[in-house]
């Protein structure tokens, strides 16, 4: 039977990655994962535990939304986006170079 932990990570490299998780989906992308995960029926301590958030920003979303004060992308902040370079940082670099020289049969 397969393991449950298809990777192994240390401790501190997952801290610089939930890190540079939360900066780049800050904003609009995490309130739309949070509430596709919602309506899929999943509960506030579910989505946070998913997502790496705290089940305060869980509520927080949900709570704007059901109050249309929730505003998402129009596309033109996107396009600015998709103009600039994107540029990994050094630590996720590096997890990405280590997931790449890892034989694709040991990640399942």
């Amino acid at each position: 039977m397969p393991r449950a932990t298809i990777v192994e990570i240390p401790l501190e490299e997952q801290v610089r990655m939930r890190t540079e998780l939360r900066r780049a989906r800050y904003g609009y992308l995490l309130a739309l994962h949070l509430l596709l995960l919602g309506a899929a029926g999943r509960t506030p301590r579910e989505v946070a535990n998913v997502l790496f958030c705290s089940r305060s920003s869980v509520y927080r979303i949900v709570r704007a939304y059901r109050a249309g004060t929730l505003t998402f992308d129009d596309g033109s902040a996107r396009a600015t986006q998709q103009s600039r370079p994107r540029l990994l940082t050094p630590s996720l670099k590096c997890s990405v170079l280590a997931l790449l020289k890892t034989a694709p049969h040991a990640l399942g």
